[in-house]
């Protein structure tokens, strides 16, 4: 067939990106619940001090990236499941230290946190820890 290339990859391959796109995932939950909790911060302190609290209850419940982020916490638990129904736990759960990873990069570029270069060396380290564990 023209024009189609048919990738064929080995099950254990295909977990492997699954857990890395369960922990993207969940990072990307992450920076929405932590921007849409910026948003209502902000929206609380415009607000006069009378103002009851359900009302910042309310607009939590309301934040498109609250309810985003909450979201992507679903996809990415359906996510879990697959890998875990595919790979051992030794070789899956590792993939979670990712999360720190990637959650920590996306906080810096996408909402201007800053990065200690311990921060950093932690970073590095998880990284090389997870790649151990997975060639393994």
């Amino acid at each position: 067939m023209r024009g189609i290339v048919m990738l064929s990859l080995e099950p254990r391959t295909v977990a492997l990106w699954a857990a890395l796109l369960t922990v993207t995932v969940t990072a990307v939950g992450q920076i929405c619940l932590k921007h849409g909790v910026n948003l209502v911060q902000f929206y609380r302190v415009a607000q006069p001090a009378e103002r009851a609290p359900w009302e910042s209850v309310w607009a939590l419940g309301t934040n498109p990236f609250v309810l985003g982020g909450i979201g992507l916490y679903g996809a990415s638990t359906l996510l879990w499941i697959f890998v875990l129904s595919r790979l051992p736990l030794s070789q899956a759960y590792p993939f979670v230290g990712l999360s720190i990873v990637i959650t920590s990069v996306f906080g810096a570029l996408l909402l201007g946190e800053r990065l200690s270069p311990g921060q950093v060396l932690g970073i590095v380290m998880v990284s090389a820890g997870v790649l151990l564990v997975v060639k393994a």
